[in-house]
């Protein structure tokens, strides 16, 4: 034992003598001498300034973008892995990346976008034992029309502070004399040093929101590291070869890239946009974690998507087995709940049990990220395990996500189990999700499956493959019920009750917005039939910590007049002159009582205007904000992706003040029916003793269109659009 300590005494007081890293060079010499190999680089395509008549209308035209990473690791001291005894050689992998852009700026909107640039130069941070670093450097230069180039000066940038103690954070660089008709030549060059196996993906995206003329990626990467990527979308895939050091040289080009269209509404850029996702790891590390099959060293593209689903499975097989102990206390309260429950219900069937252990886990789950969704599925199906409960294991992709057919990472799928009896799947949850509802955005998409009691990790072959269910509109509905008037005391203000009900995906935004945690505490305790209140729960267990329990349940109360102002002002696009009452009537967090209830009353202006002796009320308005393209997001040639199908109802009835009349012939134009294969809009409207009412409704019938029905869609934004801007006429 003294031997093994005076060695490694030894070893530091040898480690301490090698040269120092030339991390620690100063950051002003660093950043000039990385500006001049930059700005030295030989690249043709960075020559050519002249750009296509097509493109000549455009707000700005990326003449040339050029990516750049090489990689390598080496061996490393790990003053944590020496301390803690586990080692004191660890690996580093030392990335740098450059991404440089030239970008001919035609109008002002480009030119107010690229006149100011925001860094951060130097950032450090620990992971677990590991010490991770990061800097970065900016430049920039201005080519004129005349091919004068003036180099921007870093030495004017502004430090950014923020914290209490006015830490320095980032770096803000604005562009001098930077004109319409300019050409802004640009990089960002980044070297990270990683104490981890592993860099973060990288991510070649093809497309940009102004056109690319040249586009290219270059990369050296060791070849003792593992690099894995995947071309998805109609991205060029690498061509592979070798430098005269033995790296691996990966090369991708792409040329006359139109502008990418639809990238601000329904578009999944993991789906939709030409990308290269790529990996670069370490995979031979002995004590880092790694999937049973995972790559050695070399380089490997688009791998069979079995081989990546297979390392999904590991993972969780080695969460099963491994780090849902650290969630033990849980788990083991969970298990007992429902072990009492299971005693007050004899006739309780196997999936009442299932939903029971779920909604209970929600209820006991820590609101700590680091805690994670795929340890929530993890320790569900240790509970459900232990219960001898009949279901299966999966794997799926979050609609945000790449599909299923394109897996790039064991990291990017989301765990689930799924009932065998009616294919009911539990996923991690919204906080407010109740049973049975799947999270936004994994309706409808492919999983793979193994069954619970066979974790075989066999060929891909082997593996199960269903899709989850997709709900229909009517499951997802936004019901709004209101009567409006005009105020007594003033004829240009609206009192609006306005009464909501809200099912499925429409939920979450809203639960979100105006429950507190004391409301969605009490539906659960009465759910889990858990008969002590949160005070009294914590009066038993945590003593010390009730009156600071209770002052802050009471802070959350009153705080909730602010979040209902500001889901007025999300409903009208302006805010209310006044709240009066407000009032949740059912949270909407358990699956006996699933749909969100809440109303309020409030005072609005701005929405009736006087017209000599007549007023005019913007009644299209009384419906909410609604979607108005512009030219640009009218044309669209892509695939569309909506968060789900849903159905809006809206019921408004308007009391007619005295002595002020409509004339029934103008009630025609609010009048719609616009019915077609992506769903649709109407209206009907009845005056009966001085009170018109208004039933509206709207619907998408799905959450996934194809382009080809983007007119269809269209015409129901614009039927929607349209009744939304009617005013009608109150006349003396």
């Amino acid at each position: 034992m003294k031997f093994n300590v005076i060695t490694r005494i030894v070893s530091v007081f040898l480690l301490l003598l090698l040269p120092v890293s030339s991390w620690a060079e100063n950051y002003d010499e660093y950043a000039r001498r990385v500006r001049e190999e930059v700005w030295s680089w030989s690249l043709p395509e960075f020559e050519k300034r002249d750009i296509p008549d097509e493109y000549k209308n455009e707000s700005a035209v990326l003449l040339a973008v050029y990516n750049r990473l090489n990689a390598t690791g080496k061996n490393k001291f790990n003053w944590g892995k020496f301390m803690m005894a586990t080692g004191a050689i660890s690996k580093e992998i030392i990335a740098e990346e450059v991404y440089r852009a030239m970008v001919r700026i035609n109008d002002k909107a480009a030119l107010d976008e690229f006149s100011e640039f925001d860094y951060q130069m130097e950032k450090k941070q620990m992971s677990g034992m590991s010490r991770n670093r990061q800097r970065i450097v900016f430049g920039a230069r201005i080519i004129k029309p005349d091919g004068t180039v003036h180099e921007v000066d870093p030495d004017e940038a502004v430090n950014v502070t923020r914290g209490k103690k006015d830490k320095e954070d980032r770096q803000k660089l604005a562009i001098p004399d930077l004109q319409i008709g300019d050409i802004l030549d640009y990089f960002f060059h980044e070297e990270i040093r990683l104490e981890d196996a592993r860099l973060e993906p990288y991510i070649y995206c093809f497309v940009d929101r102004y056109p690319i003329l040249n586009y290219t990626v270059h990369c050296e990467i060791a070849r003792k590291l593992t690099t894995e990527y995947r071309s998805m979308n109609g991205a060029p895939r690498f061509i592979e070869s070798s430098d005269a050091d033995g790296n691996i040289v990966l090369d991708a080009t792409a040329a006359n890239l139109p502008k990418q269209q639809d990238a601000s509404l329904w578009y999944v850029p993991m789906r939709q946009s030409p990308m290269i996702c790529m990996n670069v790891l370490d995979n031979n590390l002995a004590f880092e974690y790694k999937p049973k099959n995972a790559r050695k060293s070399g380089v490997y593209g688009n791998l069979p998507v079995a081989a990546v689903q297979q390392d999904a499975f590991y993972l969780m097989d080695r969460m099963a087995r491994d780090n849902y102990m650290s969630c033990g206390y849980m788990v083991n309260k969970v298990r007992k709940m429902a072990k009492q429950y299971q005693k007050s219900h004899p006739g309780i069937t196997e999936q009442q049990l299932m939903d029971y252990l779920y909604e209970a886990l929600i209820f006991n789950w820590p609101s700590d990220p680091n805690y994670g969704s795929k340890r929530f599925v993890v320790c569900l199906h240790k509970l459900m395990e232990s219960f001898d409960l009949s279901y299966m294991v999966g794997l799926v992709t979050g609609r945000n996500m790449e599909r299923m057919d394109d897996l790039f990472q064991m990291y990017d799928v989301s765990f689930l189990l799924m009932r065998k009896g009616d294919k009911k799947a539990y996923m991690y949850p919204d906080m407010y999700d109740a049973s049975g509802v799947l999270p936004d955005g994994f309706e409808g998409e492919p999983v793979v499956l193994i069954p619970a009691k066979n974790m075989d990790y066999g060929a891909g072959s082997l593996f199960l493959k269903d899709t989850l269910p997709a709900s229909l509109a009517v499951a997802n509905q936004f019901r709004v019920k209101m009567d409006v008037s005009l105020k007594d005391d003033n004829p240009l203000e609206l009192s609006i009750e306005r009464n909501m009900e809200l099912t499925g995906g429409m939920k979450a935004p809203f639960q979100n917005l105006l429950l507190n945690y004391e409301d969605w505490d009490k539906a659960m305790r009465r759910r889990l039939e858990i008969p002590a209140s949160l005070i009294e729960e914590y009066t038993r267990e945590h003593r010390k910590y009730v009156d600071n329990l209770i002052e802050r349940l009471e802070e959350d109360r009153k705080g909730l007049k602010k979040s209902y102002l500001t889901e007025v002002a999300i409903y009208h696009e302006q805010e209310p002159k006044e709240i009066m009452t407000y009032r949740l009537v059912c949270p909407g967090v358990v699956a006996d009582s699933a749909v969100l209830v809440y109303d309020v009353k409030y005072v609005m202006e701005n929405m009736v205007k006087k017209a000599g002796e007549n007023l005019l009320l913007s009644i299209g308005q009384l419906i909410g904000c609604q979607l108005n393209l512009n030219e640009n997001g009218r044309n669209r040639t892509e695939d569309v992706y909506m968060p789900c199908a849903r159905l809006f109802n809206y019921e408004i009835t308007f009391t007619l003040p005295d002595g002020y009349h409509i004339n029934e012939g103008s009630l025609d134009k609010l009048k719609v029916n616009v019915r077609n294969r992506c769903g649709f809009f109407t209206s009907d409207i009845v005056l009966t003793d001085r009170k018109l009412v208004m039933k509206i409704q709207k619907q998408y019938m799905n959450a996934y269109e194809p382009v080809s029905h983007w007119p269809q869609l269209l015409e129901l934004i614009d039927a929607t659009s349209g009744f939304y801007s009617q005013v009608m006429v109150l006349r003396k």
